[in-house]
């Protein structure tokens, strides 16, 4: 991941991010600001990101340390799991879709053992759905963003969980 100046501790900075191998005058230019009037400010808060798209995962983290949060990116379930056994976050995002075993699986693992962290859930996968119903029947309902995921939103909906719990 290539981010064009150096990062600001600014909520508000603007930067281009390219994919590996892809030219940087060819990436998106992402500019977020949160509005979080009237929200409790949950900054500081640790929070796992969980995706085995590389550049996902690393992206999303960036943009979580920048916004004031203490990110760390894994890129498998297992992964994650051996993480928490040191690190507690507040908060883990998790994409659905992962090698082995599946986000939703993770996220009912991680409920289990850390009953105090809170998780969402992504996913770019319509068959999600099927898996997420199948949960919730089983007494495990999770919300679960669509991507993209825009990261105003996902810095929205982070404060809101670590806010109301």
């Amino acid at each position: 991941m290539t981010v064009d100046g150096a990062l600001r501790s600014r909520v508000d900075s603007k930067f281009n991010l390219a994919a590996p191998g892809t030219v940087p005058e060819k990436s998106a230019s992402v500019c977020f600001a949160p509005q979080v009037t009237g929200m409790l400010l949950t900054k500081g808060q640790k929070v796992l990101i969980v995706d085995d798209e590389r550049w996902t995962s690393d992206t999303l983290a960036t943009i979580f340390n920048i916004a004031g949060y203490e990110a760390l990116a894994t890129y498998s379930a297992e992964e994650a799991l051996e993480i928490i056994n040191t690190w507690q976050p507040a908060l883990v995002i998790v994409d659905v879709v992962l090698p082995r075993m599946n986000g939703i699986d993770l996220a009912i693992d991680l409920a289990g053992r850390c009953p105090a962290c809170q998780i969402l859930l992504f996913s770019g996968n319509p068959s999600t759905a099927q898996l997420a119903r199948a949960a919730a029947q089983a007494g495990h309902p999770f919300e679960i963003l669509e991507k993209p995921v825009h990261p105003d939103l996902m810095l929205e909906r982070a404060s809101h969980l670590l806010s109301v719990h």
